[in-house]
């Protein structure tokens, strides 16, 4: 595995190269990410089909490691039928090369929404609450949570304001002269 690290190293000096490799890597790891997704759930192709909205044959064409004509909007219905978000980055090349090497079905692995144990955590933590304000309230407080780790580990100080997260139509942010606010 060094040796195919450096090789890299040494090959991804070469532009043409290395947007060409990380390209064919990003085709392969979404079809193989669709086709795990899938697995995991217990699903046939013509039942992912049917929940995005789709056919079986453009299931089969998603699924495939040479595809390469991807459309948010195709990505966005194969997310929703997993009950998943879909996150799409910028990233360098050293942060490519990583993903390379962490390729593993364990590391594809998603929980839908039912399955996500933060969800699961949070809601349990306000089901003592027996009144309908306080579910209600639990966006909000998801929001603010969030906000609240952003702040402390992720937040650049050079930025004024950062906008976290929507919910019920408000905007969740930080500035320097404000903790988490809806805008």
């Amino acid at each position: 595995m060094k040796d195919l690290l450096n090789s890299l190293k040494k090959s991804f000096r070469d532009k043409e190269y290395r947007h060409g490799y990380v390209d064919e890597f990003l085709n392969a790891n979404i079809a193989t990410q669709i086709k795990v997704l899938r697995e995991q759930r217990g699903w046939s192709q013509k039942e992912l089909a049917k929940r995005a909205g789709m056919l079986q044959p453009r299931i089969s064409i998603l699924e495939n490691v040479d595809y390469s004509s991807w459309s948010i909007s195709a990505l966005r219905k194969i997310a929703e039928a997993f009950d998943l978000t879909l996150c799409v980055s910028f990233e360098s090349f050293g942060r490519r090369v990583q993903d390379i090497f962490s390729l593993k079905r364990e590391n594809l692995e998603r929980p839908s929404f039912d399955e996500d144990d933060f969800f699961e955590q949070t809601i349990e933590n306000v089901e003592a609450r027996t009144d309908r304000e306080a579910y209600q309230k639990l966006p909000t407080e998801i929001a603010s949570e969030i906000a609240i780790t952003l702040r402390s580990n992720l937040i650049d100080q050079q930025n004024n304001v950062i906008t976290i997260g929507r919910a019920n139509g408000s905007a969740y942010y930080y500035d320097d002269a404000r903790s988490a606010a809806n805008g």
